[in-house]
């Protein structure tokens, strides 16, 4: 819920995404919202947006040292969410 969000994040400079829907069965249907809602609110309220990363948006060509530069080709469903986030 985008007014959550904004009210959560009032008068803050830095908004940590450090959410997930619980469970998997509906996670690709909600992340992608959720994050709308945190860009949205960090947009309108001129903060910064950290997010926590996993590697699940990387294949095995990725490894052994990761980079920011690191090629994404995801190997999963959940990776080419991540992907998008």
């Amino acid at each position: 819920n985008r007014q959550d969000v904004a009210r959560a994040a009032l008068g803050c400079e830095v908004i940590v995404h450090a959410v997930n829907p619980p469970g998997y069965r509906r996670w690709g249907e909600l992340v992608l919202p959720m994050i709308d809602n945190t860009i949205a609110v960090a947009s309108a309220q001129g903060a910064t947006i950290v997010l926590p990363g996993t590697i699940y948006n990387y294949g095995p060509d990725a490894f052994p040292l990761l980079r920011e530069t690191s090629p994404q080709h995801p190997l999963t469903r959940k990776g080419a969410i991540r992907v998008e986030l």
